[in-house]
């Protein structure tokens, strides 16, 4: 049996062992393997042990003696599962290994946004706690935890798992769920609708309008082809006609490309004022960039800070037309003359 493990630096990069494969079979260990390489390390492997890889038909074309695709991820988009299953080619994954980190990230980006640790470390090292004029020093405003509310969309394994560390906080928590689980209720912890969750967050369900560029989830949470978005593409223009939204906020490369028409990724466009005919496009980076990309947390809290000035300034300027035309003295119709 050839196991080859195509990625092994992501997950030992010299702290562990792949001693524990050897009783299975010869194991060969790449640290990275380039889609150039791959078909030449697959030739001959009955199991291979990746992350990252693109399993597509060709792939799968390469590996005539393939058994098995053993990830090291949660997800599992990056395999055809459809061209796997007629290969004979069982796939796996590790569907909790991140469970405590994600748990764990989430809350160091809600303290670093409560507190602001790193910019208040950076001035004290440049000496502004020296020069401040009083003894208590910061240079924004410290929001405490406890007491606020969370709410957490989804009380799977990881809602569950934030949930355990924002009540060790002292935040009462809310959760909504596409099913009922009362037997996760508890002191300071109940299951909300959705619309009660978003008045804990200050905002009106009539408000906002969530859609997606597909209507049904791909298999294996893999990402969109061309041909399922034109299938969907109705939908989505008939449902953008009946809400009439002011502005469009795309999230992400797949709905910014297909509202915008473009092949320019959301790196670029981010954060900027586009227009899709006569809808205001506002793409900004999908909040789970940010939680497994920690260099994206800024752009996308600025990008979000941005949107909310432009609704505001939307809303101020109605608020001025509609003044102006209240001022304006009533139309009086002039008499024909004789």
């Amino acid at each position: 049996m050839n196991i080859v493990v195509l990625e092994g630096q992501v997950n030992n990069p010299g702290d562990l062992s792949w001693d524990a494969l050897d009783r299975f079979g010869t194991v060969t260990v790449y640290d990275r393997t380039s889609r150039d390489q791959l078909k030449t390390r697959v030739a001959e492997a009955d199991i291979v042990v990746s992350s990252k890889t693109e399993w597509n038909v060709e792939a799968l074309g390469w590996a005539p003696r393939l058994k098995m695709i053993a990830l090291t991820s949660t997800g599992y988009n990056v395999v055809d599962l459809d061209a796997a299953r007629d290969a004979g080619v069982i796939v796996s994954n590790v569907p909790a290994y991140s469970t405590p980190d994600v748990a764990q990230m989430t809350f160091a980006l809600l303290l670093e946004l409560c507190l602001h640790v790193g910019e208040h470390s950076n001035l004290v090292m440049e000496g502004d706690w020296t020069r401040a004029k009083d003894f208590s020093f910061w240079s924004t405003p410290l929001v405490e935890l406890a007491g606020k509310t969370m709410g957490i969309v989804g009380m799977g394994s990881i809602g569950q798992a934030v949930c355990r560390i924002a009540r060790a906080f002292g935040m009462p928590v809310v959760f909504e769920n596409r099913s009922a689980k009362p037997q996760l209720e508890s002191d300071g912890v109940r299951q909300v609708s959705l619309n009660e969750l978003l008045a804990v967050a200050g905002l009106v369900r009539e408000d906002v309008f969530i859609a997606n560029v597909l209507k049904c989830r791909p298999p294996g949470n893999r990402d969109p082809r061309p041909e399922e978005i034109e299938l969907c593409t109705p939908y989505l223009r008939e449902q953008t006609r009946t809400i009439d939204p002011e502005f469009l906020v795309t999230l992400g490369n797949f709905s910014t490309k297909f509202i915008l028409k473009t092949d320019i990724g959301i790196t670029r466009l981010h954060g900027t004022v586009q227009r899709a005919g006569k809808f205001k496009v506002f793409p900004i980076f999908h909040p789970a960039a940010a939680l497994y990309d920690g260099s994206k947390r800024e752009a996308l809290e600025n990008d979000f800070a941005t949107l909310g000035e432009l609704l505001r300034a939307s809303e101020a300027e109605r608020a001025a037309e509609a003044a102006a035309k209240a001022a304006e003295p009533p139309h009086v119709e002039q008499p024909p003359l004789l």
